[in-house]
């Protein structure tokens, strides 16, 4: 991976160490995290040392310098870092960039401070695949140990969170064709192999998953933030995270299947289970009625309509057939 320095992107500190015996520890897991509402943050935090009883270390990338994010008080954390990145590709390019870090991990977690403050309901479900991640101590430790046994576990994924690839592609093929070249993937047969992705870009992940992302330089794909809401590389990255993982021989599962996880069930049926899971019923991903998908693809429509007060938003979706929750355009980050 090319690590040369981005342009307003300072050295990240040295890691600020705990002193737990380590010959007595199992093998500790990277939480990576983008930092860019700070305010979430804290909550989010919160929940870590809540929830997360296992030697780990903590990556926060945030686009504000200067600012000190908050740390957990846990006695689990070996090591933090921050570092400051610019406000490009959300926070899939800072985590792309954080993967290259000499950091001794196989199993990782990436969470970030999701408001998707172009949806009406983005901060609710941000705190959703939070909870769904990170929903207790025994659930959390489980994913862990099934993650950490069965090395064909690469990605698991809130409940809800694996969707067809194909029903949400919106604008993002032309992004995936540049990004996949990159990644010298056959992305014609990955769709077919893996018609699904994680909605959101929160996930539990083998490190050796995301190998081609950590040794793929993609920082000049990555165009300045403008309020984009499709068809960006970090949309494109969204959608291959999976479709990477499984290339590896491996399966993306639902955090509701890891306790039935079998390792002698062959990859083959494990991949069946999983696409069982594509588009369960979740109040965050509802595709609205065929007349107001036409009506929003149309030019200039889109933008008038986002510039609506929420309050009229809700009416038009209510009377375009939906509810206050659904989704007018494919998930995005």
């Amino acid at each position: 991976m090319d690590r040369r320095k981005e342009p307003g992107m300072p050295d990240a500190p040295p890691d600020q160490m705990a002193s737990p015996d380590k010959s007595l520890a199992p093998a500790p897991i990277a939480v990576f995290v983008h930092v860019h509402y700070e305010d979430v943050w804290v909550g989010l935090a919160d929940i870590i040392s809540e929830t997360l009883r296992h030697p780990f270390h903590l990556i926060l990338t945030t686009p504000h310098a200067g600012a000190m994010p908050k740390i957990p008080d846990s006695p689990f954390l070996l090591s933090h870092r921050t570092l400051v990145y610019p406000n490009r590709g959300r926070d899939i390019l800072p985590f792309l960039m954080a993967l290259g870090l000499p950091i001794d991990f196989s199993v990782g977690l990436k969470l970030h401070t999701k408001r998707s403050d172009h949806r009406l309901e983005g901060a609710h479900w941000g705190q959703a695949l939070v909870r769904a991640l990170l929903p207790d101590p025994t659930a959390v430790a489980c994913v862990i140990a099934a993650i950490t046994a069965d090395r064909r576990l690469k990605i698991v994924a809130p409940r809800g969170m694996l969707v067809s690839l194909d029903r949400w592609m919106g604008r993002n093929l032309r992004p995936m064709r540049q990004v996949a070249e990159r990644l010298r993937l056959d992305l014609p047969a990955a769709r077919q192999r893996t018609p699904v992705f994680c909605a959101g870009s929160m996930f539990w992940f083998r490190r050796d998953a995301l190998n081609r992302f950590a040794d793929a330089n993609l920082s000049d794909l990555f165009a300045a933030e403008a309020g984009q809401t499709d068809g960006t590389a970090a949309h494109a990255c969204e959608r291959l995270f999976a479709l990477i993982a499984e290339a590896e021989d491996g399966v993306v599962l639902t955090m509701d299947d890891v306790g039935m996880l079998d390792s002698a069930q062959p990859l083959q049926a494990l991949r069946a289970r999983a696409r069982m899971r594509a588009d369960e019923p979740t109040p965050f991903l509802r595709r609205p009625p065929l007349l107001a998908r036409w009506a929003l693809a149309l030019p200039g429509l889109r933008r008038l309509y986002q510039a609506c007060p929420a309050g009229l938003r809700r009416a038009i979706r209510r009377s375009a057939g939906g509810n206050g929750n659904s989704v007018l355009r494919p998930p995005h980050l």
